[in-house]
C-alpha cells in the first residue's frame, strides 16, 4: 500500500521536482560542447578505421579534416587513394591535382595515380615526372652487379620508402602507355624500348618487366630476341614440368648426394592473372606451343569461367593440328561465351570461322 501523504505535502514534492528539473537544464545548457578534433588526429583516425577495413568510415573522417583543410597536402594524399577505392573517381583526381598544384615535385605518388588515370601525353608527363621523383628519392647505401637484358646495370637497395621494385613497376606503366595510348607518337618506339630496358635493369627478377620488353621487341619484329627474353620472364615463375627433363634452361638442379636432377623453384610468384593470358597470348605468338599450354592450363585451373582462355586453348591445339582437342575447347568457349553475356564479338566470330573450318566430329 503506498504512503499516505499528509495534507500539503503533495505541493511540497512538486516544487521539489521542478527545482531538480530547472537546476537539469540548466546544466545541460552551461555544459562545454565536445571538443573538435584537429587534422593530425582526425587523420590517425583515418589511420585506424583503414586498418579495420572501415573504409566508409574512414572516408567520413577525411572530408571532416578536408573541411578544416581543404589545401591541405597531408590530407590530400590520404583523401585521394581513398576516394579511388571506394569509386569516387572524379573527387580522386580532383584531390591529386590540387596536391600537384601545391607541392610540384615532392611526392612521387599523385603523380603515379594521375599517370594511371589519365590518357596519351597527359599520362607520359605525370608518369616521367614521378618516375623522376622516385629516382632522386632513391638513395645509394648498397650496389649489386645484375646482367638485365639490356646491359650490365647497379640496381639499389630500398631507402626513403621507395625501392628498385617500385621504380620497376613505374618504368613498366611508362611502356604500357607507350605501347597503346601514346603508340602514335614519333618516337614512343625508342621510348617504349628504354622504359622496358629501365625496367628489367631496375627488376632483373620481374617477371613482368620482360614480359613487357618482349612483347616491345615483338611490335618491332624482331622475333629471335623477343623469344629470348619472353622465355626468360616465363623461366622466372613457371615450374618446369617433370617430364621436361634437365635440358630445360634454368629450370633443373642437380642434387649434390644422388646426383638426380631436381626441378628449381622458381624466383618469383606467378604475374596476375591476366598478366599470364598476356604471356600465353606471345607464347601463341612465338610458337612456344609446350609452355602456352602449361600457362593456359594453369589459368583454367585458376579460373575456368574466363572465356579467352578457353579460347586460346583451342587456337592453340587448332596451331598444333590437334583437330579433336581444338574442337572440345573451341565449343567450349562458344557456350561460355553466351552464357557470360561477353561483348567480344571478334573473339565470337573467330570461334565460329574456326569450327566451320574444321568441320564436325568425323
Amino acid at each position: 500500500m503506498p504512503p499516505v501523504c499528509l495534507p500539503g505535502e503533495k505541493a511540497l514534492l512538486r516544487a521539489k521536482a521542478k527545482k531538480k528539473l530547472k537546476s537539469k537544464v540548466r546544466e545541460k545548457g552551461t555544459a562545454k560542447p565536445a571538443r573538435k578534433l584537429s587534422v593530425p588526429e582526425l587523420l590517425h583516425k583515418v589511420e585506424e578505421c583503414l586498418d579495420a577495413f572501415q573504409y566508409e568510415e574512414a572516408l567520413q573522417v577525411c572530408d571532416q579534416a578536408l573541411a578544416l583543410e581543404p589545401r591541405s597536402v597531408p590530407v590530400l594524399d590520404v583523401a585521394g587513394p581513398l576516394l579511388l577505392e571506394l569509386g569516387h573517381t572524379d573527387r580522386a583526381i580532383e584531390c591529386f591535382k590540387t596536391a600537384v598544384e601545391l607541392s610540384p615535385g615532392e611526392g612521387h605518388s599523385k603523380y603515379m595515380y594521375l599517370g594511371q588515370l589519365s590518357s596519351g601525353e597527359e599520362a607520359v608527363g605525370y608518369l616521367t615526372t614521378g618516375i623522376g621523383i622516385m629516382a632522386a628519392t632513391l638513395q645509394r647505401p648498397g650496389q649489386t652487379e645484375v646482367e638485365g637484358a639490356c646491359a650490365s646495370v647497379v640496381v639499389e637497395e630500398e631507402e626513403g620508402g621507395v625501392t628498385a621494385e617500385d621504380l620497376c613497376t613505374a618504368y613498366c606503366s611508362l611502356a604500357e602507355v607507350y605501347l597503346t595510348d601514346a603508340c602514335f607518337a614519333a618516337d614512343a618506339e625508342q621510348r617504349c624500348f628504354e622504359c622496358c630496358c629501365k625496367a628489367v635493369e631496375y627488376g632483373p627478377s620481374s617477371p613482368e618487366a620482360h614480359q613487357l620488353l618482349a612483347s616491345c621487341l615483338l611490335s618491332q619484329d624482331k622475333q629471335e630476341e623477343a623469344r629470348s627474353v619472353l622465355l626468360k620472364s616465363v623461366s622466372l615463375w613457371l615450374s618446369p614440368s617433370l617430364e621436361s627433363g634437365p635440358q630445360e634452361e634454368g629450370g633443373w638442379q642437380v642434387d649434390p648426394d644422388t646426383g638426380e636432377g631436381q626441378p628449381s623453384a622458381p624466383e618469383a610468384p606467378p604475374p596476375p592473372y591476366f598478366t599470364r593470358v598476356n604471356c600465353a597470348k606471345l607464347l601463341l605468338e612465338l610458337s612456344e606451343h609446350e609452355r602456352c599450354r602449361r600457362v593456359l592450363e594453369g589459368l583454367l585451373c585458376e579460373d575456368d569461367e574466363v572465356v579467352v582462355v578457353w579460347y586460346l586453348m583451342g587456337w592453340l591445339h587448332r596451331c598444333m593440328d590437334d583437330r579433336d582437342s581444338a574442337r572440345f575447347f573451341l565449343q567450349q568457349t562458344e557456350k561460355l561465351f553466351l552464357a557470360l553475356g561477353c561483348d567480344d564479338t571478334d573473339l565470337l566470330e573467330h570461334t565460329r570461322a574456326l569450327l566451320q573450318e574444321m568441320g564436325p566430329e568425323e
